[in-house]
């Protein structure tokens, strides 16, 4: 009796867990990973339409995922933090590679015109750290990463009068420009552009002249001169360079450390001046 007692439990567990799976109603989401609806979404416009379902189940997720993608979000503000090359990646390329200019119209900021980057300021290797020497700045490489690759192209088409194809042109000069480095004191602005093999010519007037004068202030502000002594990358002299352009020049480095206000009000206004410029919102 006591086995059949046991095998009756048995037999009446597998009955209820049969009579619960049974009754259970399974979405078609199911099919996609996640827990988060948010989640499954982003999944479903990224990979396109889970595998596992019937015909008419696939057919309603290539509508949905039509209809996402479809969706207008120009208009949709988006604020991403991140370091210097993932953050970079997801918005734009990775604007240090000596490819990126060929496909620099790509990322987050093609699909939300509205993007804004936190970028962490940490790093001190390289140019940054080379500049820090001279300079009680923030480190700025992964600053000048993001810069470039935030650049958009309609922003500059319509900031410039020009086509898309001589936006990529003036991308592309940007990124010698930003990217070249030097080892050896150069001797002025005009032979550092060369040095770079830029061609200012096919930049727009104002973006070139405002280019070259932070490049010139490089030469004649006192406070800028002694990092021209050492290796540097040329982008972060000219963001450096914004900066100082924001602070008077009877402003010292120790007035600048003295009072953080100042730098930091100078740091914000120098890189919305460089932005705008650069075409970015």
């Amino acid at each position: 009796m006591g086995e059949g007692r046991g095998e009756a439990v048995k037999n009446d567990a597998i009955r209820h867990f049969l009579d619960l799976l049974m009754t259970r109603k399974v979405s078609p989401f199911d099919l996609l990973p996640h827990t988060d609806l948010r989640e499954k979404l982003v999944e479903l416009v990224l990979f396109g339409e889970p595998n596992g379902g019937d015909a008419e189940t696939a057919n309603q997720f290539l509508h949905l995922r039509s209809a996402l993608e479809s969706q207008v979000v120009k208009d949709v503000k988006v604020v991403v933090f991140g370091g210097g090359t993932g953050l970079s990646n997801l918005i734009g390329g990775d604007s240090r590679s000596p490819q990126w200019p060929r496909k620099p119209f790509v990322g987050l900021k093609e699909i939300f015109p509205h993007t804004r980057a936190i970028v962490c300021v940490t790093d001190d290797g390289g140019s940054t750290g080379e500049l820090q020497k001279d300079l009680p700045l923030i480190a700025l490489g992964d600053l000048r990463h993001v810069l470039l690759s935030s650049i958009q192209s309609e922003r500059l088409q319509s900031l410039y009068g020009i086509a898309r194809p001589q936006a990529k042109k003036v991308v592309s000069q940007l990124a010698k420009i930003f990217n070249y480095r030097f080892q050896r004191r150069p001797e002025s602005s005009s032979s550092l552009l060369a040095q770079a093999g830029v061609d200012h010519t096919i930049l727009p007037a104002p973006l070139g002249q405002t280019l070259i004068a932070y490049i010139d202030l490089l030469f004649t502000d006192t406070r800028l001169i002694p990092t021209l002594d050492r290796p540097h990358c040329l982008g972060n002299l000219i963001v450096a360079a914004a900066i100082y352009a924001e602070i008077p020049p009877i402003i010292t480095h120790n007035d600048c450390i003295a009072n953080h206000t100042v730098l930091s009000a100078s740091t914000v206004r120098g890189l919305a001046a460089l932005s705008a410029i650069m075409g970015i919102r």
